[in-house]
């Protein structure tokens, strides 16, 4: 089907209909192409305002404002339409089963509102002498809007199925007298995406809400609104969508083929040594100074340590044995204290050299630098001038401590 356009025949014909039927509505060829809800609703209210069907609300467009009281508005019309067309007995389809309210207002099946627009204009011109607009305003009063849309809808699924099921019938005895081999699609399960090309309006990406006995309920999220389609419907669509996503993608070059093996790319491997490049700077901090001056001093080791103390302990023995005390006396600058406070035994050892004190050769003494005290001692022992002091009685037993 070729989309509407100002200079289709079906827009054409139905402008010249509307224009005889001397409705006080202007418009223009260009509205017939898509209807709206505006237009729809001054065209009802100027042809069957005054049979009663609509409320004082709903003949203000201002009042109008949800989707829902819009379809009140339009099912009361087409029942209205329905009802006294079936009264004549008019030989045309009935526009409340056949026209859904949604689709109208969503912009929809634009062929159907034609026909609809076309049924309104005949009634407008039928006179009421036998009463039956009357008669047919108070079977819309009586059955009321909600009653209508849901026997209308019902009507429509049942319609569909019936439709679905024969369209089945049909593919399936087409099918065994073929060898199969085609791309049909399969039927779809709920959760299937897929587009649809609506004419005059773009490519809608609908989804499958449910599938009942071959009915599947599509939703367009674009603009809200769900659609039903027959099993022979949906495989339609299907076979669309696929081309239209085949034109839409695009297809990478194949690439060519070398005869001759690709060459390995030149590597090179690099060792990478390690470089401390704060070594100047590390070294001059103080931690890392004291460790260079540790380092550098001898360290004496145990064995001699072990050894220095068996000395000492060799050395007080054999001084208690010769009796190599002296009592009373205090201890000079030049004597070593061994032994008890109570027992004192102190040992002459050379006086130490001052700062201006030389050698016979005229050179300053070396200081004996990390002298251990256990070989002070046993260079006392040795000395020539290691001779034991006589402890003098006075200085341990002061005259004023003894008694008369």
């Amino acid at each position: 089907m070729e989309p509407l356009s100002e200079q289709s025949d079906a827009v054409t014909r139905l402008y010249e209909i509307l224009t005889r039927a001397n409705l006080s509505v202007a418009f223009t060829k260009k509205v017939l192409v898509r209807p709206p809800f505006p237009f729809l609703h001054k065209v009802c209210t100027e042809a069957l305002g005054r049979s009663g069907i609509f409320s004082h609300e709903q003949l203000t467009l201002g009042n109008l404002t949800t989707r829902e009281q819009k379809a009140g508005f339009l099912v009361r019309a087409l029942a209205f339409v329905a009802f006294t067309l079936r009264a004549i007995q008019a030989d045309c389809v009935s526009i409340l089963l056949f026209v859904s309210p949604v689709q109208v207002l969503a912009g929809f099946e634009v062929d159907r509102t034609h026909e609809f627009l076309r049924q309104l204009v005949l009634v407008h011109q039928l006179s009421d002498m036998d009463g039956i607009k009357a008669s047919a305003a108070a079977e819309v009063q009586l059955k009321g809007e909600n009653h209508l849309y849901t026997m209308a809808i019902k009507f429509r699924r049942g319609l569909t199925k019936a439709q679905a099921a024969v369209r089945l019938f049909l593919r399936n005895r087409a099918m065994t007298t073929t060898d199969g081999n085609n791309n049909d699609p399969t039927p779809p399960v709920p959760g299937t995406k897929f587009l649809k090309v609506f004419e005059g309006f773009g490519t809608f990406e609908g989804v499958v809400r449910s599938a009942t006995d071959g009915v599947y309920v599509v939703y367009y999220a674009q603009d809200g609104d769900e659609e039903e389609l027959d099993e022979q419907e949906m495989l339609e669509v299907l076979r669309q969508s696929r081309q239209l996503e085949a034109a839409s993608s695009v297809v990478a070059p194949p690439q060519v083929e070398s005869s001759a093996d690709p060459s390995p790319p030149n590597t090179r491997t690099v060792e990478f040594v390690p470089v401390n490049l704060f070594g100047d700077l590390e070294r001059e901090l103080p931690s890392r100074q004291q460790q260079e001056v540790t380092r550098n001093t001898p360290s004496v080791s145990p064995s001699r340590n072990a050894a220095a103390a068996t000395a000492s302990k060799q050395l007080a023995a054999l001084m208690q044995c010769d009796g190599l005390v002296s009592q009373g006396s205090p201890s000079q600058p030049g004597e070593v204290l061994l032994g008890d406070k109570s027992d004192l035994f102190r040992i002459a050892l050379p006086k130490p050299a001052t700062a201006n004190a030389s050698n016979n050769d005229g050179t300053s003494p070396q200081p004996n630098v990390g002298e251990p005290l256990w070989r002070k001692k046993l260079l006392a022992l040795v000395h020539p001038n290691g001779v034991a002091a006589i402890p003098n009685p006075t200085t341990l037993y002061p005259p004023s401590t003894i008694s008369k």
